[in-house]
């Protein structure tokens, strides 16, 4: 770009216009990027609080209490009953 280039730009922009650019030529963050960086994805399969209290319960009941959080998910997979998974189980027991 020539100089006469680059005074013809300004001229269009006016002197100390704000440009969608950075002073590194980069696109300037916008409200929608900050908030896509600030809220963190949910996975899908996340247990909600009321199904976490019922999983926890069922955990906790005199019925199973003593097994582990494997041999309740294949009780219950006999009983044709699922409420989360093994891994979920010992989270919510961890917690």
């Amino acid at each position: 770009m020539g100089a006469g280039t680059l005074r013809e730009r300004e001229r269009e922009l006016g002197r100390g216009a704000a440009t969608t650019r950075d002073a590194g030529g980069l696109p300037a963050p916008t409200a929608a990027v900050a908030v896509a960086i600030t809220l963190p994805p949910s996975h899908p399969a996340t247990l909600t609080s009321d199904e976490g209290h019922t999983v926890l319960t069922l955990l906790c009941s005199d019925r199973i209490v003593d097994r582990s959080p494997h041999q309740v998910f294949v009780t219950l997979i006999d009983e044709s009953a699922f409420h989360c998974g093994v891994r979920s189980a010992y989270s919510l027991l961890k917690a």
